[in-house]
């Protein structure tokens, strides 16, 4: 819709102007880089398409819990009505924390319904912790699905955090899928930024842009090989010491059509 598309460029002007006045590169705990309270979070989203697609609605549950000193597990499970085709894809993530400058992520998930979800997907990390003030963060990956249809990706990701003064985060990277049969090439780049304090608020904006390789959009439809870019703000405000809000619009587009998604739910932390 024009008013989400309006949203995310206003806010990603006032971002970008309000980016500018930061410079240097401060220390900080190491337990605000990787953030190991437990949580829950509930929410339902609602997407529109555009040229009859049919619009995308479903609820999505996550839960963050510590698992020992080194280790957090994330739990999310994802139940949505996708191009019609009726679905839940749950995962779950490990974090494990080596020392002071490294960690891990290791994820695997599994979906239902006809096509959209895969049915198998593995993703891994390993994240570097850099200068005195461990401020500047590297990350290298990849990962691989399986589609209920014939296609399989597989992929690599490299990218790069900056935690700046004044409550600013800085990310960008990249990532590139070899998908078959085909052997389809894609390329992607993103680009995060994130204002906020924890028990306070945190406001994110993304924009992802590039090629893709296979899309399932029915249960004998696939297109392939395109280009597309989507943007979205996200908004999680805590309303008392330990609970809140979370709120996200989001926008995509490709050659075929078009998404404005909204999301909204609840958080509570402990």
């Amino acid at each position: 819709m024009a008013i989400i598309q309006k949203l995310l460029s206003s806010s990603l002007l006032i971002i970008c102007l309000l980016i500018n006045e930061l410079f240097p590169i401060v220390a900080a705990a190491n337990d605000e880089l990787l953030a190991q309270r437990n949580w829950v979070e509930l929410t339902g989203r609602y997407h529109f398409l555009s040229n009859s697609y049919g619009d995308w609605k479903g609820g999505e549950a996550k839960a963050n819990i510590g698992a020992g000193k080194n280790d957090v597990l994330l739990f999310d499970f994802l139940a949505q009505k996708t191009f019609g085709d009726d679905g839940v894809y749950g995962s779950v993530t490990n974090t494990h924390i080596w020392n002071e400058d490294w960690y891990s992520q290791l994820a695997a998930g599994a979906g239902s319904g006809e096509f959209y979800f895969p049915d198998v997907r593995v993703d891994a990390s390993l994240s570097k912790k850099w200068l005195n003030s461990r401020r500047l963060v590297t990350t290298l990956g990849g990962g691989f699905s399986e589609a209920k249809d014939i296609h399989r990706d597989m992929y690599i990701l490299a990218s790069m955090t900056v935690y700046f003064e004044n409550n600013f985060i800085a990310e960008a990277g990249t990532r590139i899928t070899w998908s078959n049969p085909g052997t389809v090439q894609s390329e992607r780049g993103f680009c995060v930024i994130t204002y906020g304090a924890d028990r306070n608020r945190y406001i994110t904006l993304r924009y992802e842009g590039g090629k893709e390789g296979y899309q399932p959009i029915g249960t004998l439809t696939t297109i392939v090989g395109f280009s597309s870019h989507e943007a979205s703000l996200n908004w999680r405000e805590w309303i008392g010491g330990n609970y809140g809000t979370v709120a996200k619009a989001e926008y995509y587009k490709n050659p075929f059509y078009s998404r404005d998604g909204l999301t909204f739910g609840l958080f509570y932390e402990w």
